[in-house]
């Protein structure tokens, strides 16, 4: 795990699967983008292939990340190890500045899929500190990101007509999260950029 230390709460590391369960779990996703149930919002909670536990692997590997920094935590009754799909490309681009805060303790965003044809600038994450733009995370496919539940941020616009597949994890703990998620713990347990 990578931190920032401008901005330490937001942590990086990778999510690596070979080129079979990519794009298996890139065609789960596309299979389930119309018909999924979006509660509202611009995510739908994804559901692995038949005989596989992609996304249920990859919301392991993402809660042991946060575990290695910061602990056990003791995950409260209302937590879900689901996989939330946000998939969008030029057309069907729309989205909101959000954080997590009324649904978990910490959030996380996993780059199943990223365009070719993007532009440098374009399809990544804007992060909010301090009620201000703190800057826009550019990410690459296996790129996974952890914050507290606080943070504000959003999806940013791309040119494609490829689609952006960001996959969506929470975890919802007993305590508030600044029990578990503390500068002492990434400085101690993580490595700065």
């Amino acid at each position: 795990m990578i931190y920032n230390p401008d901005f330490p709460e937001v942590l990086q590391t990778r999510f690596e699967v070979d080129a079979i369960t990519r794009q298996r779990m890139i065609d789960a996703v596309l299979s389930q983008k119309d018909t999924g149930n979006y509660y509202g919002g611009y995510t739908f909670r994804v559901v692995d292939t038949v005989g596989y536990d992609d996304f249920k692997k990859l919301y392991n590997h993402m809660l042991e990340c946060t575990e290695t920094v910061f602990g056990k935590l003791e995950l409260a009754p209302k937590n879900r190890s689901w996989c939330w799909a946000n998939v969008y490309n030029k057309d069907s681009f729309r989205t909101n500045m959000h954080d997590h805060k009324g649904t978990c303790s910490i959030n996380a965003i996993y780059y199943l899929k990223m365009p070719g044809d993007i532009l440098d600038s374009e399809g990544g994450l804007s992060l909010v500190k301090d009620e201000k733009l703190f800057g826009i995370f550019q990410p690459e496919e296996g790129d996974l990101i952890i914050m507290p539940s606080h943070v504000p941020h959003e999806p940013q616009y791309h040119s494609s007509t490829d689609y952006r597949i960001a996959i969506n994890m929470e975890i919802a703990t007993v305590n508030h999260y600044s029990k578990y998620y503390t500068k002492e713990a990434i400085y101690d347990n993580a490595t700065v950029l």
